[in-house]
């Protein structure tokens, strides 16, 4: 498996996992989240943020780490019931986010995921929706 086939993997298990959790993930993509049915909230993203490498002389096997972006659109109107819903889902996705969730599928016989570490969570508040971004770090081993 090449280090590409491993990276798409982990996307493709992270969601996976996060809609085993409730959430929902769309073809379309919207402009603006408001713009996305009540019917499709709560709304994830994945984005991928970037890789770092270990280049250390005669360590094998190498590791990366890759990150991510995890973007989930709630839309509930009351105040209170808004700051509830973000903090379920900010643990929600803490909770879910773990090596051994990762290494499902394609990766269930190499275990190529070593950690995975929940950099920082953060809520952006607007009128109708709110968005909890979620900065993770997956670790695994260079094929």
């Amino acid at each position: 498996m090449s280090n590409f086939d491993t990276i798409k993997a982990i996307t493709e298990n992270m969601e996976e996992v996060l809609r085993k959790e409730g959430m929902r993930f769309s073809l379309k993509t919207y402009e603006d989240e408001r713009g996305a049915p009540a019917s499709h909230l709560p709304l994830g993203k994945i984005y991928y943020a970037g890789e770092s490498f270990q280049n250390v002389y005669g360590e094998r096997p190498l590791y990366a780490e890759v990150e991510f972006v995890i973007k989930i659109v709630i839309g509930e109107r009351d105040p209170a019931d808004l700051i509830r819903e973000q903090q379920m889902w900010a643990h929600k996705v803490r909770g879910a986010l773990c090596a051994e969730a990762l290494n499902i599928n394609g990766l269930a016989a190499s275990k190529y995921v070593s950690r995975v570490r929940i950099q920082r969570i953060d809520a952006e508040n607007r009128k109708d929706t709110s968005t909890i971004v979620c900065r993770a770090a997956v670790r695994y081993r260079e094929s």
